[in-house]
């Protein structure tokens, strides 16, 4: 009797521990990193150089809040690595199809030579700005067989920011001009993941990450197009008169 207790206890274990396995792998691929791709292309194109003015493009900053996506940080994630550069691009061509002329691209402002800079007019500095914020977020504890138990979580998920673009005169770094593009998005989330330790622990919002990578790819476009409607070539040209009056008032 008391090997087939034995031998009864050591099938459940296994079988718990198989379940619990499972559970993991499943949790794992749902977090599965989806990389978004951030595209933009231009409806329209002037002449190359008819709009007078040249541009380098800085890398993105990016600002986020690690209280309100529960520790998660969306600026380091899998699922924005092509942001970055997609940005860089896609600005290098806006502008160009504004009939700006775009000189780079540069890793870093202090690596522009002496060269480039006597032919570049501003340094344009994206900033990106995302905040998730969990809503009508309801948490609850299910029993999983012999896995024992699974958080399963549903709710909205709200995304509001905004693309900042920043023109610098090149030389001095003064700021010439500036534009703040929002952002708002919110989608659906509903995640089960293995419950391993005691007591109740909050959402990771790694599992539910890639719909905001995904909402951003979809919002991009249109925020680029948006962004290229209050590009005047008129108006750049003024600035650039303005930028080239303060960088002699500043000896340059």
């Amino acid at each position: 009797m008391k090997t087939k207790s034995l031998l009864v206890s050591g099938v459940l274990c296994c079988c718990l521990f198989a379940a619990s396995l499972a559970l993991a792998e499943s949790a794992k691929k749902e977090a599965e990193p989806y990389v978004a791709n951030f595209s933009y292309t231009p409806d329209a194109r002037r002449a190359p150089g008819s709009g007078g003015v040249t541009f380098t493009i800085g890398s993105a900053v990016y600002v986020s809040d690690g209280k309100t996506t529960h520790g998660a940080d969306w600026r380091s994630a899998p699922q924005f690595a092509q942001l970055n550069a997609s940005l860089k691009e896609g600005l290098s061509e806006l502008f160009a199809a504004k009939g700006f002329t775009v000189r780079g691209p540069f890793d870093t402002y202090d690596l522009i030579p002496y060269s480039d800079k006597k032919q570049i007019d501003f340094y344009l500095i994206p900033t990106l700005e995302l905040f998730a914020t969990f809503k009508d977020t309801n948490v609850e504890t299910e029993s999983a067989g012999f896995s024992g138990k699974v958080y399963h979580g549903t709710g909205t998920i709200e995304v509001n920011g905004n693309l900042t673009v920043k023109l610098q005169e090149i030389a001095t770094r003064e700021l010439i001009w500036s534009k703040s593009i929002p952002i708002a998005y919110t989608f659906p989330y509903d995640v089960r993941f293995p419950y391993f330790d005691t007591g109740t622990r909050p959402f990771d919002m790694k599992l539910i990450i890639n719909d905001m990578a995904k909402g951003l790819e979809q919002q991009y476009p249109k925020i680029m197009e948006t962004l290229s409607n209050l590009i005047d070539p008129e108006e750049m040209r003024i600035l650039k008169r303005q930028a080239q009056e303060l960088k002699r008032k500043k000896g340059y």
